[in-house]
């Protein structure tokens, strides 16, 4: 069984980094692993957004594709994912681990949910509250 790895960046511009020909040295981490993995040339977003876009790339459809008829804003996107499969969960039943690495509080199991479709999700979050308690105090992610 071979490894798969994915590394997704919201709003990375290529033209600033040095894997894709900027002359500073702004990205060395991914710089080092050119020579490991395939590196795309051409990517293009299907969302205006992090939520469209992701919803997109994790499961090869366009992000309305099963939009219902009448769109509602609260929960549209974690709707929208909730019927449909995805790349995490196919490797999944093909035996693959998969794990999630997120940063990003829009896609977290807290919000969208795409993190919850893969085995294990570590999610730094320092900072995002999530509600309140019963006596009214806001608690973080965290703890």
């Amino acid at each position: 069984m071979r490894n798969v790895v994915i590394i997704t960046i919201d709003s990375l511009r290529p033209d600033h980094t040095c894997v894709y020909g900027y002359y500073r040295d702004t990205t060395p981490f991914l710089k080092s692993l050119v020579s490991k993995f395939k590196v795309y040339k051409n990517a293009y977003a299907n969302g205006s957004h992090t939520a469209s876009s992701f919803i997109s790339s994790f499961t090869s459809t366009y992000p309305l594709i099963f939009a219902p008829s009448k769109l509602e804003v609260n929960n549209l996107w974690k709707i929208l994912l909730k019927h449909r499969i995805t790349f995490p969960e196919i490797l999944n039943k093909y035996g693959y681990e998969t794990i999630a690495f997120n940063t990003n509080p829009f896609l977290s199991k807290y919000r969208l949910g795409l993190t919850s479709r893969f085995s294990k999700a570590i999610e730094s979050l320092p900072g995002i509250i999530i509600g309140s308690s019963k006596h009214g105090e806001k608690r973080s992610l965290l703890g």
